[in-house]
C-alpha cells in the first residue's frame, strides 16, 4: 500500500515538473519574442531618428547655402565715381570745346545734366532710354529722347543744330567709351526741318 501511494505521489510530482517545465519554456519563448519585438521597434525608431536628423541637417545646409547666396545677391552695389568729357559750343558757335567733369556715378541722367549745365539742352529734355550693344564689331549706343528734344533742335539754324547734335553725340560716346550712337525720339526716327538721323552717328569734329 505504501509503495503504491509513493508511486502515485512520484507520478504526480513528475507530471507537475513536466508542466512547470513546459510553462517555463513557454514563458521563456514569450519573453524572447517580446524582447525581439522591443529590439526591432527600438531599431526602427533609431533609424527614423537618424533619417530625420540627416534630413534636418541637409535642410540646414541648404538653408545656409540659400542665405549665403541671398546675402551676396542682395548686397548693395557700390557707386563708383566716373569722369568724362562734356562737349559744348564755344562763344561764337564755331567749334565744339570740351571740359572734363567728375560725377558720383555714371548714369544717363548724369550725362544729360552735364549737357544742360553747359546750356546745350534745356532742362525739360528727358532721356527715355539708353542701351549699349555691339554691332559689326563696334560698341554702339541707342539713345532715345522725349519729344521736346526734336522740337528744341528744330528751332535752331543749321549751325546750331550741328552744335547740339555734335555735343550730344560726343559727350555720350566719350562717357560710355563707344564708337557710334543712334538718336531717336519717342522710339521713332529723329528728324528736324533740316535733316533726318535714321542711322548711327560717329564722333563730331
Amino acid at each position: 500500500m505504501m509503495k503504491k501511494r509513493w508511486g502515485k505521489i512520484g507520478f504526480i510530482l513528475i507530471a507537475m515538473l513536466v508542466l512547470l517545465s513546459g510553462c517555463s519554456k513557454g514563458n521563456a519563448d514569450t519573453t524572447a519574442e517580446k524582447e525581439e519585438e522591443t529590439t526591432s521597434v527600438e531599431e526602427d525608431q533609431l533609424a527614423e531618428k537618424t533619417e530625420t536628423k540627416t534630413e534636418s541637417e541637409r535642410k540646414e545646409e541648404r538653408d545656409d547655402g540659400v542665405q549665403a547666396g541671398s546675402g551676396s545677391a542682395s548686397a548693395p552695389e557700390q557707386k563708383e565715381p566716373a569722369a568724362f568729357n562734356v562737349y559744348f559750343s564755344n562763344d561764337d558757335a564755331t567749334e565744339l570745346v570740351k571740359e572734363k567733369i567728375e560725377v558720383d556715378e555714371l548714369t544717363r541722367d548724369a550725362v544729360l545734366s552735364a549737357l544742360i549745365d553747359k546750356e546745350m539742352l534745356p532742362e525739360d529734355i528727358v532721356v527715355n532710354s539708353l542701351e549699349e550693344s555691339e554691332k559689326d564689331g563696334e560698341k554702339v549706343l541707342d539713345l532715345d529722347f522725349s519729344q521736346g528734344f526734336a522740337a528744341y533742335v528744330s528751332n535752331m539754324g543749321s549751325t546750331g543744330e550741328y552744335m547740339i547734335i555734335g555735343s550730344v553725340c560726343n559727350t555720350f560716346l566719350d562717357a560710355y567709351g563707344c564708337e557710334k550712337i543712334r538718336i531717336t525720339v519717342e522710339g521713332g526716327v529723329f528728324a528736324t526741318g533740316n535733316n533726318e538721323y535714321p542711322g548711327y552717328l560717329g564722333f563730331h569734329k
